[in-house]
């Protein structure tokens, strides 16, 4: 391994820090949600967020927004929340090397 746990344990702290917000898209509509808590575990940051009692109906995709408004992350989802529950859900950014061919 070339890169030290310790390097990247650092970048994965200052990488994460730029992230501002985190949004849910519901209904077409990009929505934000709130971040609970966030912790660093090595080279990873663990985000547990909430989606707010009130919106239901299907989480089509979920993504990470930097301080500066740019999408740092997106990916698609399918879940269906109902209205009546909020909805706690953890997400996992982390570094690890790999290989160039």
């Amino acid at each position: 391994m070339f890169w030290k746990e310790s390097f990247l344990s650092t970048s994965c702290i200052l990488i994460s820090d730029l992230i501002s917000k985190f949004e849910y898209k519901i209904g077409g509509v990009w929505k934000t949600a709130t971040i609970k808590s966030s912790a660093v575990n090595g080279a990873k940051r663990i985000y547990t967020i909430e989606i707010p009692v009130g919106e239901g109906g299907t989480i089509t995709a979920v993504r990470l927004v930097d301080r500066y408004g740019n999408t740092a992350g997106e990916k698609s989802e399918n879940i269906l929340k109902s209205a009546d529950n909020s909805f706690l859900m953890k997400m996992t950014v982390y570094l690890r090397e790999g290989m160039a061919s």
